[in-house]
């Protein structure tokens, strides 16, 4: 069985849409804030995954399959800054 790849650009890319349509002043009223709290805690695991050279690899899981990948690096950063 082939092994899952969860690709690193198609990450960043949701975590940079999502960024883009969370606002600051959402409140615990609006519906999707489940939604919005479970993305920070994924933030802090999509660290865990970044290699010690401070980039994440083409697949998350798999640092050996095409270990440096920019566009994903620098869609993680956009997003984990919230820009």
């Amino acid at each position: 069985m082939a092994q899952k790849i969860f690709w690193s650009r198609g990450n960043g890319l949701g975590i940079c849409g999502l960024v883009n349509i969370m606002e600051p002043s959402l409140s615990p009223q609006v519906r999707s804030i489940n939604t919005f709290l479970k993305f920070i805690k994924n933030g802090n695991k999509l660290l865990q995954n970044q290699t010690p050279e401070g980039h994440w690899a083409m697949s998350l899981l798999d640092k050996s399959f095409y270990p440096t990948r920019t566009s994903g690096t620098s869609l993680m950063c956009m997003g984990l800054a919230g820009e």
